[in-house]
């Protein structure tokens, strides 16, 4: 993975979110779960907060609790 600094910088935030921080022993599935993310919610017309709120929406109707 380039660096945890990219996470912060494409959030606009200063700290690592728990999904990311929790693959990090496993380089590999970090790398993974971070291009599929960047490839969903950062790119498209719709703004990354929609999709966020959606995904949100989804994961209450499936019962998800992340």
């Amino acid at each position: 993975m380039q660096s945890s600094n990219e996470i912060k910088a494409k959030f606009g935030i200063p700290f690592i979110p728990n999904i990311f921080k929790a693959l990090a022993h496993q380089p590999a599935m970090l790398q993974a779960k971070w291009e599929s993310y960047k490839a969903i919610m950062l790119t498209g017309r719709w703004r990354r907060q929609t999709k966020e709120m959606i995904a949100v929406a989804v994961s209450a109707v499936n019962g998800c609790f992340y």
